[in-house]
């Protein structure tokens, strides 16, 4: 039974891997990563200002 689960999901990555070498980044990807970066962004710059508040 887990051999079963692991060959799936190895088999699920390998087919993502082709899709996106297939696609080189389409704008679907893309723009997802754009959005966590942005994100991802923001959330350092309210922990930075968070950490640098008693400071001020």
């Amino acid at each position: 039974m887990r051999k079963e689960i692991l060959f799936l999901l190895l088999d699920l990555k390998n087919n993502m891997r082709e899709k996106i070498r297939f696609r080189d980044l389409s704008f679907p990807l893309k723009s997802s990563v754009i959005v966590i970066l942005f994100y991802g962004a923001l959330w350092i710059v309210d922990y930075l200002l968070w950490l640098l508040s008693p400071a001020i």
